[in-house]
């Protein structure tokens, strides 16, 4: 087997890489395997190399990185006028490793056997349409303060894991609404909301499992939203995301759908998709059943 290889050296905040590419390599080759390795230098670099790089040859496109790498990977891949697709093997060393910890796999020398072993499953895809763009997730898509909280994450890279924490608080000190309005779907004309969150996986961020009945392949995302209401009820909102009660709370609307649309009354609104930051005004989302071949 020949693997396209791409690595992302500054995945991950305490984990050494190289080295962890250096011992799977070793294992991979003494395996009968190839592996054809590109590092990315900077923001754009992994998704540059799958969409243009040219699949002849290659049994699968091996990522090293979070889930921002996968992310990159994954529109370099779908975006290809040439239509070329290679099943996607990701070795987890990110910070929070999303995707793969809906599989119970986040320990890349587990990664490497279930890779090696063959065994597939195809995922969904969500597809955002927005302000004359188009983007792919594997995870999520967030909108109001799900992106605010992301945004500001960036900026907390040294803080590791407890950036997402201290992020929350930040933006909850800080927000003022988004005016958020659906349309297209189940909760179309019901609330305006300034957390809105569509989850194609169970977990994001470090292990909160905020869709707990999420479904990778099942052709449906679960949507969250919350109805306007005070900083003290997102304090507590937050507390119950990571103990995972909150869907209990009766200002937190959840549906099951295949899609739903976002309209923000102010352009330039903040998105978080799959913790990449973009902007929109407009925005319709929809999933894109069984799209990719994940090694797993």
């Amino acid at each position: 087997m020949k693997y396209l290889t791409i690595v992302n050296p500054r995945s991950g905040c305490l984990k050494s890489v190289r080295k962890i590419l250096a011992s799977i390599q070793h294992r991979m080759i003494t395996s009968g395997n190839a592996l054809d390795i590109f590092f990315t230098d900077h923001r754009g670099d992994a998704e540059h190399i799958a969409h243009t790089k040219d699949y002849t040859g290659y049994d699968a496109l091996l990522v090293f990185g979070g889930d921002g790498t996968i992310h990159e990977v994954a529109n370099g891949m779908l975006s290809r006028e040439d239509g070329q697709r290679l099943p996607l093997g990701v070795v987890p060393v990110g910070t929070g490793n999303s995707l793969m910890r809906d599989f119970g796999c986040t320990d890349p020398d587990t990664a490497i056997t279930r890779i090696l072993s063959g065994s597939r499953r195809a995922i969904d895809v969500l597809k955002m349409d927005f302000d004359n763009q188009c983007r792919y997730g594997i995870n999520l898509v967030g909108c109001g303060l799900p992106a605010l909280v992301n945004a500001y994450a960036e900026k907390m890279r040294p803080f590791g894991a407890a950036r997402y924490n201290l992020a929350s608080l930040l933006a909850i000190i800080t927000y003022k609404p988004f005016g958020l309005t659906f349309f297209g779907c189940e909760l179309n004309g019901t609330l305006s909301s300034d957390f809105i969150l569509g989850s194609n996986t169970a977990h994001i961020g470090r292990g909160l499992k905020v869709s707990p009945g999420a479904v990778v392949d099942d052709g449906l995302l679960d949507l969250f939203a919350l109805q306007p209401t005070s900083r003290w009820d997102l304090i507590k909102l937050f507390g119950q995301l990571i103990r995972g009660t909150h869907l209990n709370n009766p200002k937190v609307h959840h549906v099951t759908t295949d899609g739903f649309g976002v309209e923000s009354a102010a352009p330039g609104t903040m998105l978080n998709i799959d913790g990449e930051n973009y902007h929109f005004s407009r925005m319709q989302v929809s999933v894109l059943a069984k799209e990719i071949d994940l090694l797993v």
